[in-house]
């Protein structure tokens, strides 16, 4: 842009290098971009759909007040956001919600069946046992017994 003058007056070479005026290359900018100041192929042409949706676009996502630099900074920050979350996907700090939605599935169901197994196991004892105490004690037992088992099948971490 600098060499093909796109930015006259904004940009200047001091000793073989570019010094550019943020504010006038922001105004040169804006106006390059007006859509109403652009020349049309063909006068009864529509505006093109692909800018309507850009600026859609852009106006949904809140940025078309931004200038060129701060539009650039945030554009660094989402990228470095990307490789930040990429990174941890791939070190394993991170993972998907649907693996995790699987996982809970799968510890809720063995912990249900396991539950579930209880009474089937142990009825005979509870119905020849008379001693309420000794029948909450064989219950405590066998609850733990089984969330045990849940927590040592390895499907809680």
């Amino acid at each position: 842009m600098l060499d093909e003058g796109k930015l006259k007056g904004a940009a200047r070479r001091v000793k073989g290098r570019w010094q550019i005026n943020e504010k006038k290359a922001d105004a040169l900018l804006k106006q390059r971009l007006d859509p109403s100041k652009r020349k049309k192929k063909d006068p009864g042409e529509a505006q093109d759909h692909d800018e309507a949706e850009k600026k859609e676009v852009v106006k949904t996502a809140g940025t078309e007040k931004l200038t060129y630099s701060e539009a650039q900074t945030l554009n660094m920050q989402y990228q470095a956001a990307l490789r930040k979350l990429d990174y941890e996907m791939r070190t394993g700090k991170l993972i998907s919600m649907d693996e995790v939605r699987k996982d809970v599935f799968e510890v809720a169901r063995a912990t249900r069946d396991a539950v579930m197994n209880i009474p089937d196991r142990i009825a005979a004892i509870l119905a020849a046992e008379k001693d309420q105490g000794k029948v909450r004690e064989i219950l405590n037992a066998e609850i733990r017994q089984a969330l045990e088992g849940v927590a040592k099948s390895g499907l809680c971490g």
